[in-house]
């Protein structure tokens, strides 16, 4: 093979893989945002480690709070996985979301995921 169909092979080939990456951004993006349900959750916890260095003991409720989070967006990607024949642990579409969201006080008393009654 010559340096310049190597070369052209090559090129194609970072096109294909271009296409993948682009699939797969659109699957776990909103918009331009990736989506991460715990965000706030996360950047609270963050802010106390930075201002509270010397001891992380003060950012307990903080890091629980955000444990919680995503064990509750864990259990939903394995119920919608499971019960909802969804093919892959995808995280609901931005309109589902905020349904799920009103399921969370349900969550932390039972630990036990039910869906919405409108999905």
């Amino acid at each position: 093979m010559s340096l310049a169909e190597n070369i052209e092979k090559n090129k194609e080939n970072q096109a294909k893989l271009r296409e993948i990456q682009q699939k797969r951004d659109r699957n776990i993006t909103f918009g331009h945002e990736f989506k991460d349900p715990c965000k706030n959750e996360r950047i609270l916890s963050q802010k106390c480690v930075e201002n509270n260095r010397d001891n992380l003991g003060n950012c307990k409720d903080y890091f629980d709070n955000f444990k919680k989070c995503k064990q509750f967006w864990n259990a939903v990607q394995e119920y919608r996985c499971r019960h909802m024949k969804k093919t892959r642990h995808d995280l609901p579409k931005e309109d589902e979301l905020k349904k799920w969201k009103s399921k969370i006080p349900e969550w932390i008393q039972t630990q036990r995921i039910t869906p919405p009654d409108d999905i």
